[in-house]
């Protein structure tokens, strides 16, 4: 019961931000190894390619937020919710972070069903 409240409570608190600007549900590729180092920074690898991301904080929370349940939209809620960068200054991280993950094929974002 709990879940389904947690739920409601995120995509209310999505539309009520007007945070609806990642439609996509995220698919992490299974050759991708995530490393904390220090501080919040962190390294993000993928073994097959060898290519590899290091994450400020900022970045970090980004990608542990993707990686709860793949869905953008919701990632992007989160964030917001904490409160510890501006709206717009998360929204361009966030989309530099997706874009550049998605090029490097690390990602692969797909529309969710009924986007």
């Amino acid at each position: 019961m709990l879940a389904g409240i947690v739920k409601l409570f995120t995509i209310d608190l999505s539309k009520a931000f007007g945070l609806a600007d990642f439609p996509y549900q995220i698919r992490v590729s299974p050759d991708v190894i995530f490393q904390e180092v220090l501080l919040g920074e962190s390294l993000l690898m993928d073994t097959r390619t060898l290519a590899y991301f290091a994450f400020d904080e900022l970045g970090t929370s980004v990608w542990k937020a993707i990686g709860v349940d793949g869905d953008a939209d919701a990632a992007f809620t989160r964030l917001v919710a904490e409160g510890d960068h501006s709206k717009a200054e998360l929204k361009r991280k966030f989309q530099s972070i997706i874009k550049e993950l998605e090029k490097t094929h690390i990602i692969q974002l797909e529309p969710k069903e009924g986007s």
